[in-house]
């Protein structure tokens, strides 16, 4: 395997030299170059798209076989795996717990897989009879009973084709734990670190070495989110030397050449079946290459496959086609942003249900709580609903029961549990861990509004039972609740907030729920709330509501974001941002900045004197409000503005700005000359002022003030708070040149 690697690492992500167009694949056979060498077809994270459909450019399980079975006439080996959750997904399979999924497979011809989170769904009991309904092989290496340490599935395969042996095994995230419902991996363990993933990893490459395989596959159900680290599938790479050829799913990534990682291609075929990923190994050369394959590579898919299919589509397809209402607006359901190729929408990046508050998000979790309050009653306070449950955006148009069984696949039902304050604000810290990074258990919610500060390194704690997720260690420290059921949030009062079993459970990292006073599962799914609350309360229209969020969840990454008022791109926006991130200004209250306020001599001369402490020209100040009144105060007297108590209440002019701006800058600069970047100017409402004229004009040639374009400077006017940043914007770039 040492020729292997070498190989990789001359290929790099080379793309896959034979092309499978539909043309090629009909050609005279002595031109297909596939004679002696072996193709693995490999798809992960198909999630219900079952069915071949070039229009939709999904390929299904007979769009699946059609390539298989071309292949193999043009004399290539073929070998077909899966990387997880095929079983769950969409109503053709949902509707028969995901049995029918393997019979499809089976039918397909693959011939191993791994299992992924959401093939628990259905309850580990169903399953195993999944396992039993397998004709291919079900590998999971890291997969065992707590209580007896077996195996639930075989951890590895050897294949022979002709000869050469290509060994398989299987690995599952332990994010498992916890992305699946706890109820379903009870008595499971999936590994209880990272270390002890890489041993299993280490122990099955040295066992398929010893049996002599000639090339070694990892099937895993891993990914490479940022989110899942240290279980992703590039930390097992970096940790374990001998894995040839890593098939990885769980992420949704869709690699279209691979991607090399030391002596590993890493491969993986997206989502939804759009793509088939296609590695040719040729044992001759000892040389793997990566392409990925699309419907339009299918031509006509396997009629036998397609009739299994239809058999169950069929049932289906009446009771979930029919349209019963309209949507005004795309909603997006996207894990991060970017393009959903599935329903031609396009989301900026870094917005999707996993990273921030979203319009489907809203509308999920709006749905939730109008059913809770429906079921038990007014006493629900607010909903919460982890972004992974989202797993389709709507398009604008007419929309169908399976559009919204695409946003809510997994039969999670709707529960209720009873929490503290204090339980709440743990979990939503624990939820955002990562913020503004995407993860499947961030927040989307109704009835109440909080803010995340991921400026703010997450305290990590002690790990939670049974889980992959730390517990903060200083709830609150990036969290803050504003609101909740419309009231100020109180960390000792008692909370009744709607949610999924998932989780009500302790589900992601939601395990502050487990200590939940009550619990009620009021057997609703997402999937008939949604319905519900858009025929019902919507009156079967989601229109403008929903155009866009509604500013219930903010990530504060800059100093801008702690305000709701202030607007992204707005001139003010380097100024007020310098000045809040330097700690130069606050903001006037209820999460608001206020630009257009004016500004009180007090609040400047405070403003002030926080530039002056923080360059050494005076001396520290207590941070309380009171005091740092006092030392303004105390300044403005220094500087004989001798204002009383009501007139330090009253705003500031223009040009007594102006003044306290340079005695300031006197002050840190010893008494330096300014530097004129520019001619001095003559206003005309300061003309025959004497010393008040001279410094106006002396400062607006230094470029710290401007005067108006009628040629007034207007010095008893007043200046808003978001001139004032500017200002000392502006002060500062002259106390820069003068130090």
């Amino acid at each position: 395997m040492r020729a292997i690697r070498k190989a990789l690492a001359l290929l790099l992500s080379a793309a896959m030299a034979l092309t499978l167009a539909p043309a090629a694949l009909a050609a005279d056979e002595t031109d297909s170059g596939l004679e002696g060498k072996i193709v693995i077809l490999h798809t992960n994270d198909t999630h219900g798209r079952v069915a071949f459909d070039d229009e939709e450019g999904i390929v299904g399980f007979d769009g699946a076989a059609a390539l298989r079975r071309r292949l193999e006439s043009e004399g290539a080996e073929v070998l077909m795996f899966d990387a997880g959750d095929a079983t769950q997904g969409a109503p053709v399979i949902n509707n028969f717990q995901g049995l029918n999924a393997v019979e499809f497979m089976n039918a397909a011809g693959y011939d191993a897989a791994t299992v992924g989170s959401h093939d628990f769904d259905y309850r580990f009991d169903n399953l195993l009879r999944m396992r039993n309904a397998a004709e291919y092989d079900i590998l999971c290496a890291n997969l065992t009973y707590r209580d007896t340490g077996d195996l639930v599935f075989d951890d590895n395969r050897i294949f022979d084709c002709g000869g050469v042996r290509i060994g398989v095994f299987g690995l599952c995230t332990p994010e498992t734990m916890t992305t699946a419902n706890p109820v379903n991996t009870a008595n499971l363990s999936f590994g209880d670190s990272a270390a002890e993933l890489y041993a299993v990893a280490a122990e099955q490459v040295a066992e398929l070495e010893a049996a002599g395989c000639d090339l070694i596959v990892c099937i895993g159900y891993l990914g490479t989110d940022e989110s899942s680290s240290p279980y992703r599938s590039t930390d097992v790479i970096g940790s374990v030397a001998g894995i040839d050829l890593f098939i990885d799913g769980n992420s949704h990534t869709l690699m279209e050449s691979g991607q090399v990682l030391g002596g590993t291609l890493l491969v993986s075929a997206g989502e939804y079946f759009s793509h088939v990923g296609c590695v040719v190994y040729d044992p001759a050369e000892r040389t793997l290459e990566a392409s990925v394959l699309t419907a339009a590579d299918v031509g006509e898919p396997e009629s036998s496959v397609t009739a299994i299919i239809e058999a169950y589509t069929g049932e289906v397809a009446s009771e979930y086609s029919e349209v019963f209402a309209v949507v005004e607006y795309p909603l997006n359901g996207t894990r991060e942003g970017g393009d959903d190729e599935i329903n031609g929408l396009s989301f900026p990046e870094g917005e999707g249900s996993r990273a921030c508050e979203t319009n489907l998000g809203d509308l999920l979790a709006d749905a939730v709580l109008w059913q809770a309050r429906e079921s038990v009653g007014s006493g629900v306070s607010a909903a919460l609903i982890n972004g992974g449950s989202i797993r389709a955006s709507i398009p604008a148009g007419e929309i169908t029961r399976n559009d919204i069984v695409a946003v809510c696949p997994y039969e999670n039902s709707i529960a209720v549990v009873t929490v503290t304050g204090a339980q709440l604000l743990e979990a939503l810290e624990a939820a955002t861990w990562c913020s503004p990074a995407a993860v499947g258990s961030f927040p989307q919610v109704a009835g109440m509004e909080f803010t995340v500060d991921t400026r703010v390194d997450y305290a990590a704690g002690e790990l939670y039972p049974d889980s992959t997720y730390h517990a903060p260690a200083e709830p609150g420290s990036r969290v803050t609740i504003t609101s909740i059921g419309g009231e100020e949030f109180d960390p000792e009062a008692e909370y009744m907030i709607a949610t999924n079993d998932l989780i009500a459970a302790g589900g992601e990292s939601y395990y502050a729920f487990t200590r939940a006073s009550y619990k009620f599962d009021i057997g609703i799914s997402l999937e008939d709330a949604l319905a519900n609350y858009i025929s019902g309360p919507l009156d079967g229209t989601v229109g403008g509501q929903y155009a866009s969020p509604q500013g219930r969840v903010r990530l504060i990454e800059t100093a801008l974001d702690e305000f709701a008022d202030l607007t992204p791109g707005a001139w003010y926006e380097q100024s007020v941002g310098y000045a809040v991130e330097n700690g130069y200004m606050v903001g006037a209250g209820n999460g608001e900045f206020r630009p257009d306020d004016d500004m009180t001599r007090a609040q400047y001369m405070t403003a002030l004197y926080r530039i002056g402490e923080s360059r050494g020209a005076y001396p520290e100040a207590e941070t309380t409000g009171e005091d740092w009144a006092a030392a303004g105060a105390r300044l403005a007297a220094d500087y004989g503005l001798d204002w009383t108590e009501e007139e330090l209440s009253e705003p500031v002019t223009r040009y007594e700005i102006v003044f306290a701006a340079n005695e300031l800058r006197r002050d840190i600069t010893d008494g330096a000359p300014l530097h004129c970047e520019r001619p001095m100017a003559e206003f005309s409402d300061l003309a025959g002022s004497g010393e008040r004229g001279e410094l106006v004009s002396s400062l607006y040639a230094a470029g710290l003030i401007n005067g108006y374009g009628d040629g007034t400077f207007r010095p008893d006017g007043t200046a808003t708070r978001a001139e004032i940043s500017q200002i000392i914007y502006n002060l500062l770039e002259v106390v820069c040149q003068d130090e």
